[in-house]
């Protein structure tokens, strides 16, 4: 998740509103390794930067209070490319995790990948650089 500070008015303007609870916006996302936590006073500047960066399209929320503000996991693989295949030791578990931000950017992709590999079709592109064992290790059932 990201740093998402929330804000308060009654009520917001239409410009401002969001999937939030109700009186409440949330800005973001920003991608972060961060654990769930409140921001660090090092990454206060980004937080500062991507409020001011947010008053310039919404300049209503300049008026307004922050009341929270968060960042947390984005799900990504440690060499940054998502893992799409069956799962090494689990046969008939098909993973398409660890795109980080991109997951819906990269849906329709992922999707041909995963089904070509599924009916053991030729993929759209070359499936190894996304197998899953680059990092749960090799197949149990060869």
């Amino acid at each position: 998740m990201s740093p998402v500070p929330t804000t308060r008015a009654a009520p917001p303007p239409p410009a401002i509103s969001s999937l939030a609870p109700p009186d409440n916006c949330l800005l973001g996302p920003r991608a972060s390794s961060a654990p769930p936590t409140r921001p660090s006073k090092a990454g206060c500047w980004m937080l500062a930067k991507m409020l001011k960066r947010a008053t310039e399209y919404m300049p209503g929320l300049a008026r307004l209070n922050a009341i929270r503000a968060w960042t947390g996991f984005r799900a990504a693989s440690p060499d940054g490319m998502p893992l799409v295949g069956q799962h090494p030791q689990r046969k008939g578990l098909w993973l398409a995790v660890g795109h980080e931000g991109l997951g819906v950017t990269t849906a329709p992709g992922t999707a041909d990948l995963l089904v070509a590999q599924m009916f053991n079709e030729t993929p759209p592109l070359p499936a190894h650089p996304y197998l899953p064992q680059r990092f749960l290790g090799e197949s149990a059932h060869a």
